[in-house]
């Protein structure tokens, strides 16, 4: 997705096809065979990144979305966290949770990061969040990979494999590692 209401797809990486898309998707994911975005009270998913279906997630803005644990969860203003096991239905989840605005899911466990504060929560239930890392400096980004989390902003690059355990490894540059 790009700009306001535009997605891109491509086969090759290569060759794009635009177009424009109801929503602005703040949050992007690719699970369950579904390309799924969510937004401000909406989300949109595709199984081909073409055609796709509108949907409508509460009165709640989403900042970002993951899928793990069998479920999507989306996160939103005011420490939201909802969830789905398909984009159509969503669950609004009681838990008080600083406002986690980018989310990642692996291993079993649910990790969440607030972007200016620098705050990270991790939950092995999607449903109870503990903090793992109190506020200092800004967190842009979290990822879920060859078996680690890796979070990434001003402080630099923090990498957990459990989603609880958190170091520091040294960045390639001195400036703030944005994505």
């Amino acid at each position: 997705e790009f700009g306001d209401d535009q997605f891109a797809v491509s086969t090759n990486a290569l060759n794009w096809t635009t177009s424009r898309q109801s929503m602005k998707c703040d949050g992007f994911c690719f699970a369950g065979g579904l390309f799924v975005g969510v937004g401000e009270s909406s989300v949109e998913w595709s199984s081909d990144g073409y055609n796709w279906t509108n949907g409508y997630i509460g009165s709640i803005n989403c900042l970002g979305i993951a899928f793990g644990l069998g479920q999507y969860v989306a996160v939103g203003n005011a420490g939201a966290i909802l969830t789905a096991t398909n984009p159509s239905a969503w669950t609004a989840r009681n838990v008080t949770v600083c406002p986690i605005q980018a989310l990642a899911q692996g291993n079993g466990v649910s990790v969440g990061i607030t972007i200016n504060c620098g705050e990270i929560y991790s939950s092995e239930d999607g449903s109870h969040y503990t903090q793992r890392r109190s506020c200092g400096g800004f967190l842009t980004s979290i990822l879920f990979r060859n078996g680690a989390f890796v979070a990434s902003g001003s402080i630099g690059v923090l990498v957990s494999v459990d989603g609880t355990n958190w170091f520091s490894i040294s960045p390639p540059c001195t400036a703030a590692i944005n994505s």
